[in-house]
């Protein structure tokens, strides 16, 4: 084919290229304001842990929530593990 019936499907190309790249930046971007504003509200050293509650009759429960508490352990999230009973209002 002559370059001249290419030329507008390259440039379609292109633009649609322009376009997605455009819009991964703008979605790295958001990504990044996101992360940087939880770390200002948490505090560079300060690090929420994660609460694991349960409520449990037959203990089976109790296991479930301590193996997700030993799986976010060992991701490196500090955990608390607690029982629904003894859960305040301050702690939700």
């Amino acid at each position: 084919m002559p370059i001249t019936t290419e030329l507008p499907r390259l440039t379609a190309a292109a633009g649609v290229l322009a376009g997605y790249a455009a819009l991964c930046a703008a979605v790295w971007a958001g990504a990044r304001r996101c992360t940087r504003a939880r770390a200002d509200t948490t505090g560079d050293d300060a690090v929420a842990s994660v609460l694991v509650a349960y409520a449990s009759q037959t203990g089976f429960a109790e296991s479930l929530a301590d193996e997700a508490a030993q799986a976010l352990r060992a991701a490196g999230l500090p955990v608390r593990l607690l029982p629904l009973g003894q859960l305040g209002a301050d702690e939700l």
